[in-house]
């Protein structure tokens, strides 16, 4: 998820977490009709200006997804 009208890291913080409190308790039904819960592993990061690309963002915000995960998911990591 990419979030641009973003100003702080608590907006970012309260973006993140309505995701993950939104999918919480949701649930998919597959065509065999097999109802799966949803949850969000959410990695967030802001933009720096000491960041050389869009790229670099991307990674960070990659790394916070990947540390939600193995955190046990359905959760919100934000880094700096």
């Amino acid at each position: 998820m990419i979030v641009s009208a973003v100003g702080s890291e608590d907006e970012l913080r309260n973006v993140g977490q309505r995701a993950v409190h939104t999918l919480r308790g949701s649930r998919f039904v597959t065509p065999t009709e097999e109802a799966l819960a949803l949850t969000a592993s959410v990695g967030a990061t802001l933009v720096r200006a000491d960041d050389e690309s869009g790229a670099a963002v991307l990674k960070r915000a990659d790394d916070a997804m990947y540390e939600a995960k193995h955190a046990g998911g359905d959760a919100l990591v934000l880094l700096p």
